[in-house]
């Protein structure tokens, strides 16, 4: 069993060894908040890629801009124009109004005249700070005395940016504060008669300092993630409610969010939807935030629009390492493909599918009101899948140089086997050039032709331009036999030779040639032995051949001439002859 274990262990073990410091060093990252604007870049880019919102209709904005300063002729906008404006809105009967505009000292004219609106608008909220120090808000005092003020903060991000909404605080000495926006949706939900979804007001998913992509943020009194709609709200300008320019029934039962939005009072901020890809830099003024953060509230606890939420940071790390795990496995299991090609190609089509897949839980979980981490996850599976590709690649480059030093020993003792070989061979081994000089041959060679060692040898023939073939025309006859087989292998070639003591004898050779990797000759090799013997054998052979043909012949010649005396015609002409003479002589 434990031999199993270790087989197995042997077997993952860069997947074993590399995966848990991929997923550490990711993990570290994220816990020192290496990652946190890339995550809160995201984030932003997942609201603007978000579907859009109807407009909220429970919500109108005033804003004072910049035709109005214009034509009011200065800034901060009188007393009495300000109680102009709230009486003529409470005239259609909202449910709130929150001044978003400091009101803490007299501007005259029309003090009184503002100071009686505050005390008998019992729905108006005014605005105040709760940092103190240089920049600090005062609250109106009238609207203090009764009660009637609420927080003007907004959370800025380390990078500049808003994305969360401030709810409230408690100032000590039980005392709290609500957020101008928390404060006027209470107001709106005071005078509805059914709230389906009282939870969403009462218990709301509060924002802790590491949620999401954020590490170590300030998490002042109650936040939460903002759920920003990407649609704008109903907004008139301060001079068009002035002169009745807008219908009779626009803030009627409707919460009323009263603001500067002329950029020259720099009032704005950035918010994710500013952050668009390939647009000119917006920003938002802080009114529309507050209203945001109102919006969010009511439609928590009317349409039951569910609040950004984040996952417990221990489903968060098993997210990151499910995903870095799962990589690795695949990535670990590419390292048998045969060629790097095959690696490279299965090795990105994972990744970039998993990459993909991340990308797309994190866009379908966000459209569900649920932020996920993307970036850690993508992180970690590159991380991963860089880590094993290196260890894959050094582990590889291992056991190739172990197999080359397995092969360059056996190259060494193949070469000494081929040297004591080539040393101790009986016949003669050469290596030639193409123009008759001898790179190298073995004793025998040199025994052959009469020499004490191959140097012998090739020295002679180097220092005398002496040469070893009888024939001048020796190698061009070889050539000229490769040229006919249209081989680079011929087998048979004999030629005459001087030895050392300048006798001559019969060299029988096979020989092949060595070509480079453009077929072009090198030089010859090849096997040659003594074949004088043979030779002279062979000729003796032929005399003595020639020599039984004649005597063959004779006998022939006479066992046909003895067939021809013996044979019955022969016989009958002889008598015949032999009669003619007798006949001659008695005449005579």
């Amino acid at each position: 069993m434990r031999s199993k274990i270790k087989k197995q262990v042997w077997i993952w073990r860069g997947f074993l060894l590399v995966t848990p410091i991929a997923i550490a060093l990711v993990l570290s990252l994220r816990a020192l908040g290496f990652l946190q604007l890339s995550e809160l870049f995201v984030y932003d880019q997942l609201l603007q890629l978000r579907p859009s919102e109807p407009t909220d209709q429970r919500i109108v904005i005033v804003g004072v801009d910049e035709i109005d300063i214009q034509k009011l002729g200065k800034y901060p906008i009188s007393d009495r124009v300000l109680a102009d404006l709230i009486n003529k809105i409470r005239q259609q009967k909202p449910r709130a109004i929150g001044l978003d505009i400091v009101r803490d000292l007299p501007v005259e004219p029309g003090y009184s005249e503002l100071a009686e609106v505050f005390k008998t608008t019992p729905n108006l909220v005014g605005v105040r700070t709760i940092k103190s120090g240089a920049g600090a808000i005062a609250p109106p005092p009238i609207l203090q005395a009764q009660g009637q003020v609420s927080a003007a903060e907004l959370i800025i991000d380390n990078d500049g940016v808003i994305r969360r909404g401030f709810l409230g605080a408690d100032l000590g000495q039980n005392q709290p504060i609500l957020g101008l926006g928390l404060y006027t949706a209470l107001e709106f939900l005071n005078a509805e008669p059914n709230v389906p979804y009282p939870e969403a007001v009462q218990s709301p998913n509060y924002f802790k300092s590491n949620d999401g992509g954020y590490i170590g943020a300030e998490d002042l009194g109650d936040q939460v993630l903002l759920n920003y709609r990407r649609s704008k709200f109903r907004t008139v300008s301060l001079r068009e409610v002035l002169n009745n320019q807008i219908p009779q029934d626009l803030f009627s039962d409707r919460l009323v969010l009263i603001g500067v939005t002329a950029v020259s009072l720099k009032d704005f901020f950035s918010t994710p939807l500013d952050r668009n890809f390939g647009t000119g830099f917006t920003q938002t003024a802080g009114v529309e935030i507050h209203a945001q953060i109102a919006s969010q509230i009511l439609a928590s606890a009317l349409d039951g629009r569910r609040a950004i939420a984040t996952w417990s940071e221990p489903w968060e790390y098993l997210w990151i390492t499910t995903w870095a795990v799962g990589i690795g496995i695949f990535t670990w299991k590419l390292r048998n493909f045969r060629t790097a090609k095959q690696f490279w190609l299965a090795n990105l089509t994972i990744t970039t599918l998993s990459l993909g897949a991340i990308a797309l839980s994190g866009y379908v979980a966000f459209t569900l009101s649920l932020w996920i981490p993307i970036i850690p996850p993508m992180l970690g599976a590159i991380g991963t899948v860089l880590s094993m590709t290196a260890f894959i690649y050094v582990d590889r480059l291992k056991a190739s140089e172990q197999g080359y030093r397995r092969i360059a020993d056996e190259l060494r003792i193949a070469e000494a086997n081929y040297r004591s070989i080539f040393e101790n061979a009986v016949e003669g081994i050469f290596q030639m050039a193409t123009n008759g000089k001898f790179l190298s041959v073995n004793p025998a060679f040199a025994q052959i032709f009469g020499y004490a060692s191959p140097q012998d040898l090739i020295n002679h023939i180097d220092q005398t331009t002496a040469s070893l073939y009888v024939s001048p025309n020796c190698l061009t006859e070889l050539n000229l036999q490769f040229s006919q087989t249209q081989s680079d292998e011929i087998s048979g070639f004999e030629y005459q030779a001087y030895r050392s003591d300048r006798t001559i004898i019969w060299i029988r050779e096979s020989v092949r040639i060595v070509r480079d990797a453009d077929a072009q000759i090198l030089y010859y090799e090849g096997i040659a032995n003594d074949y004088t013997k043979a030779k002279l054998a062979e000729a003796s052979l032929k005399r003595e051949l020639e020599e039984l043909k004649i005597e063959i012949d004779e006998v022939k010649r006479q066992k046909q001439v003895a067939q021809i005396t013996d044979s019955d015609f022969f016989k009958d002409i002889q008598a015949e002859l032999a009669t003619f003479t007798d006949d001659d002589d008695f005449e005579l």
